[in-house]
C-alpha cells in the first residue's frame, strides 16, 4: 500500500503503453497520386531539449548542407510534463520548464535571424511526426542521439512512424558528448565498459575532441529563404501557465548567478565572462568533485562555472568550452582549474556513456550492481517531506536541500552528500530522491542524474554497517560542512534561523544541549542528543565512531588483526546481534569476539563487566566515576553520582537524604517539614526550605512560560541564552530526524581550512592585480564562436556588462556588433581602437 501522501502513476510512465501497430491515417488511393505530387519534399531538424542551440549542431549542419529546403521542428511532448513514475512527482518542475521555454524562444530568435523558422508543435511526438507526414514528403530527419529509455522510446515510435513512409529516413547523429562515440573504438566492444572512471579516462586520452562545426555556406545560387519550410500547423511558445505549472517567481537574492537565463545567447555570454572577462575559471574554479583540499570550498562564491543548466539543454556545446579553455591554457595561462574542468567533462561523458551501456538497470532498484541493503526500503512520506524541504535537522542536509527547493540548483557535493543522506540514514527508497532531483533540478540530465544515484550513492551506502535511523552515518556532513564552511557563512545564508549561532554551534546545533561546550572534549563526544521523533532530550548512546573514550578500553581483543586489520581467526556472527550490541557504544571488534560463543544478554554482560567505565545509570561512556558495590553493575560515572547527592564516601554509613526525603512527600501530595535554619548558618537548609516554598505556590500561567524557557536555557548550559539571540532548538530549527553524532576537532579542522583558504584568497588577489596591471587587451582572431576577444584595459569606457566602446576603427580593424560577444567579421593583425 502506498504511505499518505503518494498517488498512483497515470499513463505518463517510464513505460507507457505503445502505439498501436496500425499504420497512421493515409490519403485515399484515388488522390495518392496527386496527393504525392501536390507534397513538398523537405528534409525536417528535429530539436529536442538537450540540443536547443545552432552552433556546433550536426544535424543541423547537415540539413544546410542538402540541397532540399529543411523545416525546423521542436515538439512539447506532453509527456516530459506529466508525472514520475513511481512516486507522482511533477516530472518537470518549474524552473527547468522556465528555463526551457526561454530557450525555446531563444532558439527561435537565433533562426529567424539565420533566415530559418522553428516551428513548435506541441503533442505527442510520433503523433505530429505522422500529422507532418501527411502534409509534406519527408525525406530525411536529423537529430541527434539518444542514451536513456525513455528517450529511446520515443525515438524508437517517431522511427516506426518514418518507416511507415516510403523514404523518410531517421538520421541520428553524436554530439551531446565531449568526444565522438566513433573516436572511441572501445565503446564498440560488444558488452564492455570501464568498471571505473579512472579506467574510462586512461581510454579516452587515446583519442583527440573533435574541432566545433562551424557554419556551412549553402551552395551557389540559393539562398537561405529558399532553404527553408515552414509548417501553417506551428504554434506559438506556450506560457508556464498554459503547461499546468506555476511561475517560480523572480530570482532569489542570495543566489550567486541569480535567475538563469536560458538560451545559446546566455550560455556563449556565460563562458565569455566566466574564462576571459572575469578569469575566474583560472583563479576561482574548484571543480563539483573537489572535496580534499581545505584551501578550495565548494561553498564559496564563483567557485563553480555554474554552466550545467546551459549544457543540460544543449545550449551549448562541450567542445565550445573544451576548446576555448584550451585557447585560455595557450593565451594567457594553465592552471589547476583549467585543467579540472576539462576533467569534469571527461566525468560527464563516462556518466553519458555509462547510461547507454546498462540501459534500464540505471533505472532500478537495485541499480547497476543488482544491490540491495540488508534492511527493507523504506516510502515512509514524513521523512522524505522532512528531506525535501530541508527540515532534516542536519544543517548541511538542509542547506543545499533548502537553496534546491528555491533556486532548482545546488553543487554537485550537496547532491551527492544528501543522495547519501537519504538511503543510509534515513532508510529511504533511493528512487524517490533520484525522481525528486528530475523534477526540481534546472539542470536536470537523465543520464547524470539516474547514473551518479545509482554509480556513486547507491553502492557507497548499502555497505553501512548500522540499519537506518539508528544514528548519523553521514559523518561528510560534519568534515566537509567544517572544511568548507568554517565560518558558517553559507549555512546562515540559507538558513538563516541559525545566524545567531556561532559557526561550530551552527554546523551541529545539538551542541547546544552539551552542559560545557567550551571544552574541546565535550566538543568532540555526543552527551546529550535529540531524538527528533519524540522532540524530546533523550539520553545519548555513543558509538565507536563519535566516543574516543571506546578506544581506551581496557578490554584487550582475544584475537590480534592481521596486517590487512582483519582478525587471523575468522568467525561469523549475526550482523543484527552485532548492531544490537553496538549500539550500547562497544566497539564492533569487541562485540564480535563477545558474540563469537555467547547470546546476545550475555555477551552484554560479558562485555559491562570487563569495562569500568560503562555508566550503569546513563549508559554513557565516561572516565570519572565510582564502583557502587550494591549494584550490578559496579560504576557510575560522576554526573550520575552529582545527580544522586555526591560521590559515595569510603566506610561511611549513607545519611538521610533531606532533599530527596521532601521530594517523595511532595510527590505524594504530602506537606514537607520545613528546616528551621538560618541561611546564614546553614545555607543547604535555607535552599531546601526556599525550594519548598516554591513548590507549594500556584504560579499563573505567563510564570510557568517563563520558568519552562529558563529551565531549558539552564538545562542547555547557556545560562540566560542571551549570547545566542534566544535561540532554542526545536522552535527555530528542528530536532535532529535521528541520534547525530559531533565531530571531534570541528574547530580545528575550520580553523586549518580557514587559513589555508585565507592564503588561497591572497595569491588569487595577486594574480588579478598583474591581469590588471599587465596593460591593455587587445582583441586577437580564434577559430571559435565567431567572435572576438577582449582583455581587459582599465582605461578604456566599459559598458555595464562589461563590453568595451568601440566607437571608431582604423584601417583593417574590426567592426563590433551588439555586446561584443560576437563580432560578424574579423580581418588578420586586426587591431581595434577605443575612445
Amino acid at each position: 500500500p502506498l504511505s499518505p501522501g503518494w498517488v498512483r502513476r497515470d499513463e505518463h510512465s517510464r513505460y507507457r503503453t505503445r502505439l498501436s501497430e496500425e499504420a497512421p491515417l493515409r490519403p485515399l488511393a484515388a488522390d495518392k497520386a496527386s496527393s504525392h505530387q501536390e507534397k513538398k519534399r523537405i528534409n525536417v531538424v528535429w530539436f529536442k531539449s538537450t540540443d536547443l542551440r545552432t552552433y556546433d549542431h550536426a544535424p543541423l549542419q547537415k540539413a544546410r548542407a542538402d540541397e532540399l529546403p529543411f523545416m525546423c521542428l521542436y515538439i512539447l511532448d506532453p509527456f516530459w510534463f506529466g508525472k514520475t513514475r513511481d512516486f507522482g512527482f511533477p516530472k518537470t518542475g518549474p524552473f527547468r520548464a522556465r528555463f526551457l521555454l526561454e530557450s525555446v524562444a531563444d532558439l527561435a530568435a537565433t533562426l529567424r535571424k539565420q533566415g530559418s523558422e522553428l516551428c513548435v508543435r506541441r503533442g505527442g511526438s510520433a503523433d505530429v511526426f505522422s500529422e507532418l507526414l501527411h502534409e509534406f514528403q519527408v525525406a530525411k530527419v536529423f537529430a541527434f542521439h539518444e542514451v536513456c529509455a525513455e528517450e529511446l522510446r520515443i525515438q524508437a515510435e517517431v522511427k516506426r512512424v518514418l518507416m511507415q513512409y516510403r523514404g523518410a529516413v531517421l538520421e541520428l547523429h553524436w554530439g551531446f558528448e565531449l568526444y565522438h562515440f566513433e573516436d572511441l573504438q572501445f565503446l564498440k566492444r560488444r558488452g564492455y565498459f570501464p568498471k571505473t572512471y579512472s579506467a574510462f579516462r586512461r581510454s579516452v586520452e587515446e583519442a583527440s575532441v573533435r574541432p566545433c562545426l562551424g557554419d556551412v555556406a549553402n551552395p551557389k545560387g540559393r539562398s537561405t529563404i529558399a532553404a527553408t519550410a515552414s509548417w501553417m500547423s506551428a504554434e506559438a511558445i506556450p506560457t508556464l501557465e498554459e503547461l499546468g505549472l506555476q511561475d517560480p517567481g523572480p530570482a532569489d537574492q542570495r543566489a550567486e548567478v541569480g535567475l538563469w537565463t536560458g538560451g545559446e545567447s546566455a550560455a556563449l555570454a556565460r563562458v565569455e565572462e566566466y574564462i576571459w572577462l572575469t578569469d575566474s575559471l583560472a583563479n576561482h574554479y574548484v571543480g563539483a568533485t573537489m572535496t580534499t583540499d581545505p584551501a578550495k570550498s565548494c561553498m564559496r562564491d564563483k567557485s563553480f562555472f555554474k554552466i550545467s543548466p546551459w549544457l543540460a539543454h544543449g545550449c551549448i556545446s562541450p567542445r565550445h568550452i573544451y576548446h576555448e579553455v584550451k585557447r585560455y591554457e595557450k593565451e594567457r595561462r594553465s592552471t589547476k582549474s583549467t585543467g579540472w574542468i576539462l576533467h569534469e567533462l571527461v566525468w560527464r561523458d563516462f556518466v553519458r556513456f555509462g547510461a547507454r551501456h546498462y540501459g534500464s538497470k540505471i533505472f532500478k532498484v537495485g541499480g547497476i550492481g543488482d544491490l540491495h541493503p540488508r534492511w527493507e526500503w523504506s516510502w515512509d512520506m514524513e521523512r522524505f517531506t522532512a528531506w525535501k524541504d530541508g527540515r532534516t535537522g542536519i544543517p548541511f542536509i538542509d542547506v543545499f536541500m533548502r537553496e534546491l527547493s528555491i533556486t532548482g540548483y545546488c553543487n554537485h557535493m550537496g547532491r551527492e552528500t544528501s543522495g547519501w543522506f537519504l538511503i543510509a540514514d534515513l532508510g529511504l527508497d533511493w528512487r524517490m530522491g533520484a525522481e525528486w532531483f528530475e523534477s526540481i533540478l534546472i539542470d536536470f540530465e537523465p543520464a547524470a542524474n539516474w547514473f551518479n544515484w545509482a554509480y556513486r550513492c547507491l553502492p557507497a551506502c548499502v555497505a553501512k554497517s548500522l540499519p537506518p535511523m539508528s544514528r548519523l552515518q553521514t559523518v561528510e556532513a560534519l568534515k566537509w560542512c567544517a572544511q568548507h564552511d568554517p565560518d558558517a557563512t553559507y549555512l546562515k545564508r540559507w538558513l538563516p534561523e541559525l545566524t545567531p549561532l556561532p559557526a561550530t554551534i551552527a554546523r551541529e546545533p545539538w551542541r547546544v544541549q552539551l552542559g560545557n561546550i567550551g571544552a574541546e572534549e565535550a566538543r568532540g563526544r555526543s552527551g546529550g542528543v535529540l531524538d527528533g521523533r519524540m522532540g524530546e532530550i533523550a539520553t545519548a548512546v555513543p558509538s565507536a565512531v563519535t566516543a574516543p573514550a571506546v578506544a581506551k578500553s581496557p578490554i584487550a581483543p582475544p584475537v590480534q588483526p592481521g596486517r590487512d586489520g582483519a582478525p587471523k581467526r575468522q568467525f561469523t556472527v549475526s550482523r543484527r546481534d552485532l548492531n544490537e550490541v553496538m549500539a550500547l557504544g562497544f566497539h564492533e571488534l569487541d562485540v564480535a569476539i563477545a558474540l563469537k560463543d555467547r547470546s546476545v544478554t550475555d555477551a552484554i554482560a560479558h562485555l559491562m563487566s570487563q569495562n569500568p567505565q560503562l555508566c550503569g545509570c546513563c549508559g554513557l561512556l565516561n572516565e570519572d566515576g565510582a564502583a557502587d558495590p550494591s549494584a550490578w553493575h559496579n560504576w557510575y560515572c560522576f554526573r550520575c553520582w552529582q545527580d544522586w547527592g555526591g560521590m559515595p564516601a569510603d566506610g561511611k554509613d549513607d545519611v538521610e537524604d533531606a532533599d530527596l526525603q521532601a521530594a517523595l512527600k511532595l510527590s505524594m501530595g504530602e506537606a514537607p517539614e520545613v528546616p528551621s535554619a538560618d541561611a546564614e548558618n546553614d545555607v543547604e537548609a535555607a535552599m531546601l526550605a526556599e525550594a519548598i516554598r516554591l513548590s507549594t505556590l500556584e504560579p499563573s500561567p505567563e510564570k510557568c512560560k517563563e520558568t519552562v524557557n529558563t529551565d531549558f536555557k539552564a538545562l542547555a548550559g547557556f545560562g540566560d541564552g542571551s549570547s545566542f539571540g534566544g535561540f532554542v532548538l526545536g522552535r527555530d530549527y528542528p530536532f535532529p530526524l535521528l541520534e547525530p553524532v559531533s565531530l571531534r576537532g570541528s574547530e580545528t579542522i575550520a580553523a586549518e581550512a580557514r587559513e589555508a583558504q585565507k592564503q588561497r584568497d591572497t595569491v588569487i588577489a595577486k594574480a588579478e592585480a598583474r591581469m590588471s596591471t599587465s596593460g591593455g587587451y587587445q582583441a586577437r582572431q580564434h577559430g571559435g564562436r565567431g567572435g572576438g576577444r577582449y582583455v581587459q584595459n582599465p582605461n578604456k569606457p566599459r559598458l555595464e556588462n562589461g563590453t568595451e566602446l568601440v566607437a571608431e576603427a582604423q584601417s583593417g580593424s574590426a567592426q563590433v556588433e551588439g555586446s561584443g560577444k560576437r563580432c560578424s567579421r574579423w580581418k588578420k593583425s586586426s587591431k581595434t581602437t577605443g575612445s
